[in-house]
């Protein structure tokens, strides 16, 4: 079986998301000059946000990648590396189930 590159496995992902949450956003992280910052960044909700680092299957992040990984988990921000586009999306939907969109409304009494 020929090893899948990190551009198919994101594509992948990208359809089951179309499929299956066709209103959840999933950008792409191309930010200029900054290489080291993961694929995909999806934004849950009361500013929780999943990022994505795909790598073909055997891929390692480099230490430039693995720096702004710690980076933003030490920021809270969840980050998963894989070279499965089922695991990216089993994460994204457990985290939908947890954290449902307007799931968290203002208290009672509060106006604004």
């Amino acid at each position: 079986m020929k090893t899948r590159l990190e551009k198919q496995i994101e594509q992948a992902f990208l359809r089951i998301m179309r499929r299956e949450f066709p209103k959840i956003r999933v950008p792409k992280m191309n930010l200029l000059g900054n290489r080291s910052w993961p694929d995909r960044i999806i934004p849950i909700t009361n500013g929780r946000t999943i990022y994505i680092e795909f790598k073909r299957e055997g891929g390692n992040v480099t230490p430039l990648q693995d720096d702004c990984h710690r980076y933003l988990r030490e920021l809270g921000h969840e980050v998963l590396v894989t070279s499965d586009e089922y695991e990216a999306f089993n994460l994204v939907k457990t985290r939908l189930e947890e954290f449902p969109p307007n799931a968290h409304k203002r208290p009672p009494g509060v106006n604004s």
